[in-house]
């Protein structure tokens, strides 16, 4: 299976990790694509699960880093999230996000942020 690119994650200045994206998905349409996408661009994806907690970064329960929450300067702060391609990455290409009425996950992007100061 051919790789397409890797996409880094960035959040408030700190790199979060990296992922590789297994494939293009563009063997068959898209579920809830518009009759006006085209075809020949990417039809679907991978529902992913990004976690940020006390021991690290994870996505679907892999570790991507070692940078934890408490890493992150969340107290009265904008949170800046930047999925990227690279111009140095392994596999440089493009990056389609869907939201809803596109791809196979009819869902817009949520992005939960949950913390509790400890003293």
């Amino acid at each position: 299976m051919r790789v397409y690119d890797s996409r880094p994650f960035v959040s408030c200045s700190k790199n979060l990790g990296t992922w590789t994206c297994p494939g293009n998905f563009s063997d068959i349409r898209g579920k809830y694509n518009p009759g006006w996408w085209e075809s020949n661009h990417s039809q679907y994806g991978l529902l992913k699960h990004l976690r940020i907690n006390q021991y690290g970064t994870y996505m679907e329960g892999e570790c991507l880093s070692d940078v934890k929450i408490s890493d992150l300067p969340l107290r009265n702060s904008l949170i800046t999230f930047r999925i990227a391609v690279l111009e140095d990455a392994e596999h440089v290409g493009g990056a389609t996000i869907f939201g809803k009425g596109f791809g196979n996950h009819d869902q817009d992007i949520e992005f939960k942020l949950y913390y509790s100061d400890v003293e």
